[in-house]
């Protein structure tokens, strides 16, 4: 998987790992399975598994995320917690593991198995994070997990991205994370909404 603006590839992940092991900080890797940013509306394959079946794509997600956790071990500790992709309200692997168009739950939930089963392999101890959007949305969270656990799918945490202004109040968050699911939740994304001008650039 290529990494298009020449950062955080595998050689950038060890030498981070390495710099918070000096530290004695723990590692949270994100893993967006795409060649560019992936988002609740952009969550392409990379280019080198386009053309891969879903079963390949199932293998592929094994392996990059294996090798990932792999290099970045530091003294034989691994990641304290890798996601599974980055803000996966519409799935992953487009359109192969797409949530609605046309649903594809069934391939989500074996990409998600195969990387949580690589995570496992490779540090058993390191927690496995699922990462939707809009924190304050019950209802998303709600149609989300029921589909991915009805699968069996197995993960350690749930994390939540929680903007104000577009995600509800407070109130609304702190509903969607006393949740139903019995494990560990984190707002993994947030920003105070004092301005509505785009500073992204």
């Amino acid at each position: 998987m290529k990494s298009p603006d020449g950062y955080h590839d595998q050689t950038e992940i060890a030498e981070m790992a390495r710099r918070c092991d000096a530290r004695g900080l723990g590692l949270f890797l994100d893993l967006h399975y795409s060649d560019s940013w992936a988002d609740p509306g952009q969550q392409s394959k990379p280019a080198a598994w386009a053309s891969f079946t879903p079963e390949e794509l199932a293998s592929a997600v094994y392996q990059h995320t294996y090798d990932v956790c792999e290099a970045a071990r530091v003294h034989g500790r691994a990641p304290a917690m890798i996601q599974l992709g980055n803000e996966i309200n519409s799935g992953i692997l487009w359109p192969d593991g797409h949530t609605s168009r046309p649903p594809n739950w069934d391939n989500l939930a074996t990409f998600l198995k195969a990387g949580y089963a690589a995570v496992k392999k490779c540090s058993p101890r390191t927690k496995v994070v699922l990462h939707l959007a809009n924190g304050g949305d019950n209802g998303t969270f709600r149609w989300w997990f029921d589909n991915i656990t009805s699968r069996g799918v197995q993960f350690d945490v749930i994390a939540a991205s929680y903007y104000g202004y577009w995600h509800g109040s407070l109130g609304n968050l702190q509903q969607n994370l006393n949740a139903r699911y019995n494990k560990d939740v984190l707002v993994e994304e947030t920003a105070y909404p004092f301005t509505l001008v785009d500073a992204d650039g």
